[in-house]
This record gives structure tokens, C-alpha cells and sequence, in this order.
């Protein structure tokens, strides 16, 4: 029977990965509702539907915000994979392991939602905390794991 203290923790990695394209992916999509993805030039397929007019500048930089999540999601992907291995390379218990996952995969889906739907200040604060809170995540595996190994 599959529980928490199954080694489960490595599915973790294409499910980060799916927080990583859906926000390229759901701009890339509109963006060929609205005007024409131009895949021999994708990085400026954003800039001619601004230009074209056929959109308003509020659905635009929602437009925007999703390149930058994906954009974010890139970034932090590494450190979660590091993270990761970090602590099955040490023998982290693995309801521990999992435990990490779960939060990381839920923290970067929030993250996204709240990035690419923000519009007040207070949305932007939540969105740094979301941040800040995905991040430590694999921090605290990789301290998990140096401490396991070093204790011996």
C-alpha cells in the first residue's frame, strides 16, 4: 500500500515541472486566441499582440505575468531538485521527504495563481510570502540533509 513513508518524493520532480510550463503553456494558448504565436520568433509574439491592439493592457501584462512565473518557475526549479536529492541522498525519512514535496509542488501552484490573477499590493505581498515560503523548502532539506550526514 502506497502511504507517506513510500519513497514517492522523485514524482515530485515532472510535478514541479507541470508548475513550470503551465503558466508558458496558458500564454501561449491565448496569446494564439487573441493573435498569432509565431513560433520562429515565440519571444516576440507577446510584444505584436500588444502592438496589435486586439487586447487591453490589463490582459496584456496578465500576459506578461505568466511568462514571469514560468520565468520564476526555471529559477527555483534547480534548488528544488538539489533540495531533493539532498535529502535522499542523506536517508531522510521519507514521510519527511514527501512531506517537502507536497508543500513545494502546493507553494509554486499557489504562486502562480496568485502571480499571474494579481492586482493589489496586498496580492503582490502574498505573492513574495509564497515565494519566500517555496523557497525555504528545499533549504530546509539541503540543512536537513547536511546535518544527517554530518551527525554521522
Amino acid at each position: 500500500m502506497v502511504s507517506l513513508d513510500s519513497p514517492l518524493a522523485l514524482y515530485s520532480i515532472p510535478a514541479v515541472l507541470a508548475t513550470v510550463i503551465y503558466p508558458q503553456k496558458r500564454m501561449i494558448i491565448t496569446i494564439g486566441k487573441y493573435g498569432e504565436w509565431n513560433n520562429l520568433a515565440p519571444r516576440k509574439s507577446l510584444d505584436k499582440l500588444k502592438e496589435s491592439g486586439k487586447i487591453t493592457l490589463e490582459f496584456a501584462a496578465k500576459l506578461e505575468r505568466m511568462k514571469y512565473a514560468h520565468a520564476n518557475g526555471l529559477e527555483t526549479f534547480p534548488l528544488w531538485v538539489a533540495g531533493l536529492f539532498a535529502g535522499l541522498f542523506a536517508g531522510l525519512d521519507n514521510r519527511l521527504v514527501n512531506m517537502h514535496a507536497i508543500t513545494f509542488v502546493a507553494l509554486r501552484t499557489l504562486y502562480n495563481y496568485i502571480y499571474i490573477n494579481q492586482r493589489t499590493k496586498l496580492h503582490t505581498s502574498c505573492r513574495t510570502i509564497v515565494y519566500t515560503a517555496s523557497f525555504a523548502v528545499p533549504l530546509s532539506l539541503i540543512f536537513r540533509a547536511a546535518y544527517a550526514l554530518n551527525s554521522g
